[in-house]
């Protein structure tokens, strides 16, 4: 499979067989996000492959107890119907026979950590003014494993909803000092084949300034 068309029949998965998958298949997907590029080369990223069903079903319960804990909160009267939905669109990555938790550092740049802040910029201006470097970093990343993934006939989805439970998820993988959880991403082969999604076009997103 090349590259153009791993990129336009890579599908977003959320439903999977039993089928395990190697960990060889693993160390390919997981190599090749080793090999995206990041800011100042850092590298700020690592990734807990996770296969054991306990794990993961302690994951989903963690997920399911921040759903019902969301639904007590008094500003939630409005959005019960978004948080319940949770339930499902959240938690599916428990019926995948593996979970890739993938796992960010903060970008260590002595200008944005030092300097910026002494001359006054919070963290939000800091944020804004440089992009976010980590998260740029580990987004490469991330795509490129998933495309690895598909080239080897896997379906994934990166997953952002999980991350309500953030702290109980981080206690149940054993997530220490200052790295951040920064996505979930189920692997297995695919119970379904989704058709592609509405795009923009081109002409919507691209401006070239000459």
């Amino acid at each position: 499979m090349d590259l153009q068309e791993a990129i336009e029949g890579r599908r977003s998965i959320r439903r999977y067989t039993d089928e395990d998958v190697p960990n060889e298949d693993i160390v390919k997907m997981v190599r090749a996000a080793g090999l995206a590029p990041s800011a100042g080369n850092q590298q700020m990223w690592h990734f807990l492959a996770v296969k054991n069903k306990g794990i993961i079903q302690q994951m989903k319960e963690a997920v399911l107890r921040t759903v019902d804990e969301m639904l007590t909160w008094p500003e939630a009267e409005n959005y019960v119907s978004a948080i319940r939905a949770l339930r499902s669109y959240a938690t599916f990555f428990a019926d995948a026979p593996l979970v890739i938790a993938v796992l960010t550092k903060p970008y260590a740049a002595i200008l944005d950590n030092e300097l910026l802040p002494l001359r006054g910029l919070s963290f939000e201006e800091i944020y804004r003014l440089r992009g976010d470097p980590a998260h740029q970093s580990v987004g490469a990343a991330i795509q490129n494993l998933l495309l690895t993934a598909h080239s080897l006939g896997y379906g994934t989805c990166w997953m952002t909803g999980p991350l309500y439970a953030n702290e109980a998820l981080r206690r149940i993988l054993n997530i220490t000092g200052d790295w951040d959880l920064t996505a979930i991403i189920p692997v297995g082969r695919p119970a379904e084949h989704p058709r592609p999604r509405p795009r923009r076009p081109v002409d919507e997103i691209l401006t070239i300034i000459e």
